[in-house]
């Protein structure tokens, strides 16, 4: 497992997905008492010492809330809203909390989440991480979709499948054409 902070109240972090044979990046976004957890996974090596970190940061009247790119990214979705009473699930339709704009990936069932305070994209199997700090389309028929994105001048573009990406060049480069 790997963790990381990229902005304030925004942080990363991964876990092994055995059913894929890789490890998946899940993320972290606190707004006032709203604690938003996006395509979140357990992550297998140190699963209490990932609720221990948690717990810390959900305080007293924090509202938890899981927000689902794609069904196929519930994850561990189950078990925290299980752990946090009156948490509720988000996923594509459903209009998203806290500011938190659903967005059209390309494809009828998976949504981009945006947002705004930190200029981050979170995108579920749409875009992945190319290994090398940039991006790559997981299919060529998503870029037309995903074009618009580009208006939004991104910071961090949040990928399921490798680690998070810096700067709108990179969305740009891949998006271009």
């Amino acid at each position: 497992m790997e963790a990381g902070e990229l902005a304030r109240d925004l942080w990363w972090w991964t876990g092994r997905r055995d059913s894929i044979g890789a490890d998946v990046t899940s993320y972290y976004y606190k707004t006032g008492s709203l604690v938003l957890l996006f395509d979140p996974l357990l992550p297998p090596e140190d699963p209490e010492g990932f609720w221990r970190a948690l717990d810390r940061d959900v305080l007293p009247g924090d509202e938890v809330h899981v927000l689902v790119t794609r069904s196929s990214h519930e994850r561990s979705s189950k078990e925290m809203l299980e752990r946090y009473p009156g948490s509720k699930r988000w996923q594509a339709g459903d209009e998203p909390p806290a500011g938190v704009t659903a967005l059209p990936a390309g494809r009828p069932d998976e949504v981009v989440f945006w947002i705004p305070e930190h200029r981050a994209l979170v995108v579920g199997d749409a875009l992945v991480g190319d290994g090398a700090g940039g991006l790559k389309a997981s299919r060529d028929e998503l870029v037309p979709g995903l074009r618009p994105l580009l208006e939004l001048q991104p910071e961090f573009v949040l990928v399921s499948h490798g680690e998070p990406v810096r700067g709108a060049d990179a969305l740009r480069s891949t998006l271009a054409g």
